[in-house]
């Protein structure tokens, strides 16, 4: 039995597995952000301490000055 040699061929890199990959480890990080949100108690953007101060006592929202961004 006679056996061909092999045709050495140039790899293919197929695009739609690698961009299921990439997909895919975008849901789980996305996941993994949501429920270290969710452990924390609270959402991004809220601060628990706004509960305790008063109605006239709220801290403001914005800069302090045109231009200036507070670290905390």
């Amino acid at each position: 039995m006679l056996v061909k040699p092999a045709l050495s061929k140039r790899p293919r890199i197929e695009m739609v597995p690698l961009i299921d990959c990439f997909f895919l480890l975008l849901v789980f990080f996305i996941f993994g952000v949501f429920s270290m949100t969710m452990q924390q108690g609270s959402a991004p953007g809220s601060q628990p301490s706004d509960k305790r101060l008063g109605r006239h006592q709220r801290r403001p929202r914005g800069p302090s000055r045109p231009g200036h961004v507070s670290a905390g």
